[in-house]
């Protein structure tokens, strides 16, 4: 039998999958309040604060988890917590503290694509289009398909769209030729 606070974690990720983002970011919370420990409740959490437009409570609940023990993790390390961290910064219209987080999730982990894509959209955002041009075709050569479809294991990145990813790197391409003139 569940206790209350794996239950308020179950119920939270039952709403997840209805998507009933507010509901599932209660559920989270109360989970946590209740003493419930896991990788994932922070990594949760966060999720259905972006997707409910919170994106102040889904900072927190990332730099919890950039806070938190690194073993939770496994062998990625903290490059997934930074990663959340910094594309929800971003989201935040915090592009140097999101810089900092993405360029330290590609330090452990430099394969990591949505990080890549991440730096990219982040780059441009500062009008650094040459390095942002840089960031897409790392994450270009990481996954091919990258501006047109995710990875099967990974359903969409939930910070940026991949119609705005495509609309950003056409427009870092437009300003690089325009630079380059």
């Amino acid at each position: 039998m569940k206790d209350q606070s794996e239950q308020a974690f179950w119920d939270g990720s039952e709403k997840m999958k209805r998507r009933a983002w507010a509901e599932a970011a209660e559920d989270f919370q109360r989970a946590e309040q209740l003493g419930y420990r896991s990788a994932l409740l922070p990594l949760n959490l966060g999720e259905a604060f972006v997707k409910s437009g919170q994106i102040d409570k889904a900072v927190l609940a990332y730099e919890e988890m950039v806070e938190d023990d690194p073993y939770m993790w496994g062998q990625s390390g903290r490059a997934y917590p930074h990663y959340f961290l910094g594309a929800a910064l971003a989201c935040a219209g915090r592009h140097l503290d999101a810089l900092k987080h993405l360029e330290e999730s590609l330090r452990m982990r430099p394969q990591l694509v949505e990080a890549q894509g991440a730096l990219a959209m982040v780059l441009a955002s500062l009008g650094r289009h040459e390095e942002s041009k840089r960031a897409f075709e790392r994450a270009l050569a990481l996954l091919p398909s990258y501006l047109e479809r995710w990875p099967v294991a990974f359903e969409g990145d939930f910070f940026f769209t991949i119609d705005d990813i495509r609309k950003v790197y056409d427009d870092v391409l437009r300003r690089c030729q325009e630079d380059a003139r």
